[in-house]
């Protein structure tokens, strides 16, 4: 019974996945029972996503209770609370990636990340 129930789950959460790919926007997700932003933004810094930039991202996400993701175009999602899974996306300069967020404050992280990237990580 647990199995079902569980493969349930990963089915309705492909299917949200499905739903949100390719759009920028708000989308209701039942899967989570929240909010789930998907939006682009490009690394525009000389050195690409490298340790500094992505402990300063994991401590951003840390002021959020939704969950914060980040991938290359259809590459596998990053968590944006480990900087090992972050710096794994080797995103040089010019990179564009995906940020997901899924929660209550989904908005408002998405929007001190975007401001981040905007800013070139702080460097010149």
């Amino acid at each position: 019974m647990m199995v079902g129930v569980m493969s349930e789950m990963r089915r309705r959460q492909v299917k949200s996945e499905k739903l949100i790919s390719g759009i920028s926007g708000l989308q209701v997700d039942r899967f989570f029972m929240g909010t789930t932003i998907l939006e682009k933004v490009t690394v525009c810094n000389a050195m690409g996503l490298h340790a500094r930039p992505a402990a300063q991202l994991v401590h951003i996400a840390g002021k959020f209770q939704c969950s914060i993701s980040l991938r290359k175009s259809g590459g596998a999602w990053a968590d944006c609370r480990s900087v090992l899974a972050l710096l794994m996306l080797a995103a040089s300069c010019g990179t564009e990636l995906e940020v997901q967020a899924s929660g209550c404050d989904a908005r408002d992280a998405l929007d001190a990340i975007g401001a981040y990237f905007k800013e070139k990580f702080g460097e010149n």
